[in-house]
């Protein structure tokens, strides 16, 4: 069991969390343009509050010794410490304790989509232990009434690996473990640390976005395999849900992640895709992946 003073700095981290994923909005951002061997079907902008170091983003290949899953290129996303930014709006990561660079595309407001995404951490990726945060992508919502503009679904990097959190409002049919301090979610650990350094790892998800418990679904593949499908709601009335990714991390201080672990971080992204109602036009039968009937994915041997 958590101290009490251990909760009570979680609580504190967490609000700085969702505090830093409420004040950024896609409508603030600036255009970025993917080549067809990096993303299919979509329209980034760069998150306003990213810093502003040229390192933080770079198209990179294979040539120049990165890693590539597909193609000639892939993206880097660099965090660096004391790499902190504002937004436009207003909001300071430098006075939140926390730092990142990540892309995002325009919220939708409802219906069915799939996404997919390649994601590798380098061998010499260090997690901080279970204290602050990192995440590798997620899921958040937009909503005039401020008060429904936080992530739905993340994923992270916690204690090693790759895990998915989920909003405790979108409830837990899946009777995932439950985080009962702090933000609440529901945790599934997707793939272990050894399965996540140093190697590719695909992600695909189809999502019906609605509020309505009897329609929504979440379903998420690793590897060709799926790990997870949430039957239930997938967004807050009234909201509108968009993607980010790249490295976003924090809690430095107020969680003690001490010095050793507190280094430079670098995460890579390849082969992302965003389509409507069908798997079909992903397009991933180059990674190994093809989709049958519309509706699911299998690996090809």
């Amino acid at each position: 069991h958590l101290s009490l003073r251990r909760q009570r700095q979680m609580c504190i981290r967490d609000r700085i969390l969702v505090m830093g994923l409420l004040f950024v909005s896609p409508l603030q951002a600036k255009n970025i343009s993917l080549s067809k061997d990096l993303g299919i079907g979509l329209k980034a902008k760069v998150s306003s509050v990213s810093h502003k170091k040229k390192y933080g983003f770079k198209k990179v290949n294979a040539e120049g010794g990165h890693p590539v899953r597909a193609g000639e290129t892939s993206m880097k996303f660099e965090v660096r410490p004391g790499d902190c930014g504002k937004s436009k709006g207003g909001y300071s990561d430098c006075k939140n304790d926390a730092e990142r660079w990540e892309l995002m595309i325009n919220p939708v407001s409802s219906g069915e989509y799939w996404y997919a995404w390649s994601i590798y951490f380098p061998k010499e990726h260090k997690h901080f232990s279970g204290r602050g945060w990192l995440v590798a992508s997620q899921f958040h919502q937009d909503h005039t009434n401020g008060k429904d503009d936080f992530p739905i679904f993340m994923f992270w990097d916690h204690v090693g690996g790759y895990w998915l959190c989920i909003d405790y409002r979108m409830g837990n049919p899946n009777k995932l473990a439950k985080r009962s301090y702090g933000s609440k979610y529901n945790v599934l650990q997707l793939l272990s640390e050894k399965e996540v350094l140093g190697k590719w790892n695909d992600i695909i998800i189809n999502v019906n976005w609605t509020d309505k418990k009897d329609k929504g679904f979440f379903k998420v593949w690793v590897n060709g395999e799926l790990k997870l499908n949430h039957q239930g709601k997938t967004k807050m009335k009234g909201s509108k849900p968009y993607w980010k990714w790249g490295l976003y991390r924090g809690g430095f201080k107020e969680d003690f992640i001490p010095k050793d672990l507190y280094k430079t971080q670098v995460i890579y992204y390849d082969e992302l895709r965003k389509t409507k109602k069908t798997c079909e036009k992903l397009k991933l039968e180059h990674i190994g992946y093809k989709c049958v009937n519309g509706s699911e994915i299998q690996k090809i041997n």
